[in-house]
């Protein structure tokens, strides 16, 4: 009878520990040279890791491993020379597999791990100060989000996403002398970035490698700012710049490999000048073409495109004076 009582508390363990549900870790922390540290592991749903701090110098990180799904990680910090970091990550997964029956028809039931994805991740920074720091890894997990707001200036952002389903990353950064650096990596279905840059003298890095039917969205209002691009595989960028601010003085370079890649470009009103546009278009040989559309206004611009294969087209309309436009297609 003691065998008995003993099988079933085992089981009774492995399963509550398999199967807990509903982890949540919330820390608020106001004052300066402050740290928080959350970390969340072993194959639980629903798993919610809030930070937020207030004051100059702190340091937040968030790490969710082997999750199943529903994981959420947020973020929010004020101040000045703070650094906020998050990874979420799916290298194996533990699920329950019966292999027999017991005493008294109690299911046998034993641990295995797995490889399977992290299912609907979000990870998300907000970042209010000048000279922050913010990191979010995301890597195995399948409908997932980054997303990434800087307001100030002299502030860095880092993010990538490796072998990843369905992504999407979106940063905002308001301010000037920024830096970003974005990565989309070894990923599959709509895997998505969007950039807002608003400023002065920022600078964005954008790739998206090894990616099947990926977008890159790219909003750019300032001045002396510089966008840098390259993607794989078939891909679009849609770059609009103006609105509101004025966009002068933008370096644009983009690399895309694959076919049926596209560039649009559009001047939204603001005074677009003195910019640099340097586009490049290679391996597309077939039916599957390239395609470059820009619609530019404004005075001294310098556009370069490069398309090498076949049936490509690159459509140019600028409006003003002092402009050059170079394109040469073929191998």
């Amino acid at each position: 009878m003691k065998k008995h009582t003993l099988a079933l508390a085992i089981t009774f363990a492995i399963s509550t520990q398999a199967y807990a549900l509903d982890n949540t870790a919330d820390v608020d922390q106001v004052g300066n040279v402050n740290m928080a540290t959350v970390d969340q592991e072993f194959f639980v749903e629903d798993s919610a890791a809030n930070i937020n701090q207030n004051g100059n110098g702190n340091t937040a990180f968030v790490e969710q491993l082997n999750q199943s799904e529903n994981v959420t990680a947020n973020i929010d910090q004020t101040g000045n020379s703070n650094s906020g970091e998050i990874s979420q990550t799916s290298t194996v997964s533990t699920q329950l597999v019966q292999i027999g029956t017991g005493f008294f028809g109690i299911p046998i039931i034993v641990p295995t791990q797995v490889t399977a994805p992290t299912t609907n991740s979000l990870a998300k920074i907000d970042q209010d100060g000048n000279g922050n720091t913010a990191t979010i890894s995301q890597a195995g997990t399948a409908d997932s989000e980054a997303m990434t707001t800087q307001n100030g200036s002299s502030n860095t952002s880092g993010a990538d996403q490796i072998n990843s389903s369905n992504a999407l990353m979106a940063l905002n950064q308001n301010g000037s002398g920024n830096n970003a650096t974005l990565l989309q990596n070894d990923a599959s279905g709509n895997t998505v970035m969007r950039i807002s840059v608003t400023g002065n003298g920022n600078t964005t890095d954008a790739t998206q490698s090894d990616v099947n039917g990926s977008l890159i969205n790219v909003k750019l209002n300032g001045n002396a700012n510089t966008f840098s691009m390259t993607q794989s595989n078939g891909s679009d960028l849609s770059l609009v710049t103006g609105g509101t601010l004025q966009a002068n003085a933008v370096t644009l370079t983009s690399t895309q490999s694959g076919t049926d890649s596209e560039i649009t470009l559009k001047n939204n009103g603001g005074l677009l000048s003195s910019s640099e546009i340097t586009l490049t278009q290679s391996n597309s040989i077939g039916s599957g073409g390239h395609a470059i559309n820009a619609f530019m206004s404004g005075a001294g611009h310098t556009a370069i495109v490069t398309q090498a294969g076949t049936n490509a087209t690159a459509t140019f309309h600028m409006s003003g004076s002092g402009n050059t436009t170079n394109i040469t297609q073929g191998f």
